[in-house]
């Protein structure tokens, strides 16, 4: 909810009181009707309910962890050559990649087992189905949520993916 707008409506009909309400520091506007006037006053305090900073928090943390999968995770262990990115919100990243199976084939030889060391840093764990279920949910994690063949994006929120051996 909007709260840089409210205002307190008063109904005055006495001058004195009229004359001290328009001086007063939170006077807004003033229409006058047939025996009185309709006093707009800005509130003194505004309660806000929202907690914005929170927000503003969390948005802010969900791009860093965006721009770590970036740079610490893709960008560190895959060549540029075999990698592009398509589109990123901060919740989702489209990326083509060179191979079928990027986690396997496309990673730098000498960065293989680093990465095995740290692949549950990034992605949920797949080895147990106990730890999947309890993986699936943990924030912070990137999961594969579609697989395709082509993109075309034209901003964010705007784009539409093709499914491989489908005709249009």
């Amino acid at each position: 909810m909007d709260m840089s707008k409210p205002k307190e409506v008063k109904y005055e009909s006495n001058d004195k009181a009229i004359k001290s309400k328009i001086e007063h520091f939170t006077f807004h506007g003033l229409e006058e009707l047939n025996d009185a006037c309709e006093i707009t006053m800005k509130k003194r305090r505004l309660n806000n309910k929202n907690p914005i900073h929170l927000s503003i928090a969390i948005y802010q943390l969900a791009k860093l962890r965006m721009l770590q999968f970036y740079y610490d995770c893709i960008d560190f262990n895959f060549d540029r050559s075999d990698f592009q990115y398509q589109e990123m919100d901060t919740d989702s990243a489209y990326i083509a990649f060179s191979c079928e199976n990027p986690f396997q084939d496309c990673i730098k030889p000498e960065l293989r087992a680093q990465f095995k060391e740290h692949i549950y840093d990034w992605f949920p764990r797949d080895y147990n189905t106990e730890v999947a279920k309890f993986d699936r949910r943990t924030l912070g994690l990137f999961k594969d949520e579609w697989s395709g063949d082509a993109m075309v994006s034209l901003s964010s929120k705007n784009y539409i993916c093709y499914l491989p051996d489908e005709s249009y």
